[in-house]
């Protein structure tokens, strides 16, 4: 059976302090605006890839990345594990859109400058394992700076959780084309992830034939003087680790 989007409509909702769900945050005309320049951002050079984790294993998404690019574990200008070309500039039209979506839902971190976008297509069978946002820098880490998140596409079953473990307690939600979910504050380092996409549930009018399009933006920390020495430090500590079930199985 066809999954089936609800007609009755979706409120805005506040998960945890400091994670906000706002269906529909994005018109119609906004999406497609939005979609057409994602769509020019992820051609080459330096567009759509396969990152894969350190031990070798593919992630399910296809990535690119404005401003710095990130790759398991860090934060580069450009693209190491690839191709080595440098990462598209974060446009100031993306800054705009982030700076109007935490005033709409965490309005104490308007003004925060974001500096990175990471833009990941699902395929209808794509998923991304439950997982922290942590490649950042420790004081945005600790002062909680927000990520925001604009879905495009085909709905998906997104599953928040806490910041102790990623076994739960779970919530569990549908993340439709235009919705927003911000994250930060005290709900900085929850876990969360994508279970499964529901395909064929985007809009008729947008033109996606298939899959999802994630738009996550947020403040690395970072700045070309200090970056080398912050990251180095960063990769030592995560030498031999793996962030399980990112990759697809």
């Amino acid at each position: 059976m066809n999954h089936q989007l609800s007609l009755l409509p979706r409120q805005k909702q506040h998960l945890l302090s400091g994670a906000v769900h706002i269906p529909d945050w994005l018109s119609l005309e906004e999406q497609q605006q939005l979609l057409e320049r994602c769509r020019d951002w992820a051609k080459p050079p330096a567009g759509l890839y396969s990152p894969q984790m350190p031990d070798g294993k593919p992630l399910s998404v296809r990535v690119m990345c404005l401003g710095w690019h990130w790759y398991p574990y860090r934060y580069s200008r450009t693209r190491d594990d690839y191709d080595a070309l440098p990462c598209k500039p974060f446009p100031d039209e993306l800054q705009a859109l982030a700076q109007r979506a935490l005033e709409d839902t965490l309005p104490q971190y308007a003004g925060r400058q974001m500096d990175a976008a990471v833009l990941n297509f699902y395929a209808p069978d794509a998923k991304l394992g439950m997982h922290q946002d942590k490649s950042e820098s420790e004081q945005v880490r600790a002062e909680g700076s927000p990520t925001v998140s604009i879905s495009l596409g085909d709905a998906c079953l997104f599953r928040f959780g806490n910041s102790e473990s990623r076994s739960g307690p779970h919530q569990d939600i549908e993340l439709q084309s235009g919705d927003l979910f911000v994250l930060g504050g005290a709900a900085r380092m929850a876990y969360h992830g994508v279970l499964k996409l529901h395909p064929g549930t985007a809009p008729a009018a947008l033109g996606i034939r298939a899959g999802r399009l994630n738009l996550n933006m947020r403040e690395t920390g970072f700045d070309d003087d200090t970056f080398d020495d912050v990251v180095k430090d960063f990769a030592q500590a995560f030498e031999g680790t793996v962030i399980k079930d990112l990759y697809k199985e």
